[in-house]
């Protein structure tokens, strides 16, 4: 048996359909980005005793620069951070999700970033498996 599992996901990757209209309300402007959206993504997660788990996500989210042909500029990050129970086919857990804009990309007017937000959730996840060994 073993007490402690640390397993983890590394992803890029990109959104051909990644444009974005953005809403100022205080200018009384529209936003329109027109680039693709490209991503990193590092997902974690701490297995405690074969039943208590702790998540970790962070990705981030950015655009070609378009002062530059081979750098980009980071928008946007999102996190989530879990904590729960797993018995077999059920899992019983707490999610906090929150975004938040790149303060540096705001100032400098590179690209234009207002998302931001939070949520949580309170889950009870029924998984299973058909085929193969498990």
């Amino acid at each position: 048996m073993n007490w402690i599992i640390l397993s983890f996901i590394i992803e890029i990757g990109f959104m051909p359909m990644g444009d974005a209209i953005l809403y100022d309300s205080e200018y009384n402007q529209i936003y329109y980005l027109q680039n693709l959206q490209f991503y990193t993504d590092f997902n974690t997660r701490l297995l405690l005793f074969n039943h208590v788990f702790i998540d970790g996500q962070l990705r981030t989210s950015m655009y070609k620069s378009r002062n530059s042909p081979i750098t980009f500029g980071p928008v946007k990050s999102s996190y989530l951070v879990g904590l729960g129970l797993s018995f077999g086919i059920l899992e019983l857990g707490f999610r906090h999700y929150c975004t938040h804009p790149i303060v540096p990309m705001l100032l400098i007017n590179d690209s234009i970033s207002i998302w931001e937000g939070t949520y949580q959730e309170i889950y009870l996840k029924i998984g299973g498996q058909i085929g193969g060994n498990k």
